[in-house]
């Protein structure tokens, strides 16, 4: 797998699970207090959380304001999941991730 590509995705996971730490953390709950929720099995568990990584993820997208295609970087990110050959080398990933940056700030 290409490097760069590589450190960018797991960049962009880390920063989706700091922030979902993060937001975990605003509202403690004591391991004491009583609850009606229904435990999770790992299959929704692993729905949950990877539901919330998309969430992070696309709030983050949508308040960058520049128009990107879902389908692609979904794409992108199971071609990484899977070890498929990537589309774009890492110079090419790069400058798309410059650009997109440059963009979003304008």
């Amino acid at each position: 797998m290409k490097n760069g590509l590589k450190f960018a995705l797991t960049f962009g996971f880390g920063m989706a699970l700091l922030q979902l730490s993060a937001l975990a953390q605003e509202k403690p709950v004591t391991m004491n207090a009583p609850t009606n929720a229904p435990k999770l099995s790992p299959k929704e568990q692993k729905d949950n959380i990877s539901y919330a990584i998309g969430m992070n993820i696309g709030t983050n997208i949508k308040r960058g304001g520049v128009d990107l295609d879902v389908d692609t970087i979904s794409g992108a990110i199971k071609d990484v999941m899977a070890d498929r050959p990537l589309k774009l080398t890492d110079q090419q990933a790069q400058e798309a991730m410059r650009s997109y940056q440059v963009e979003a700030r304008a």
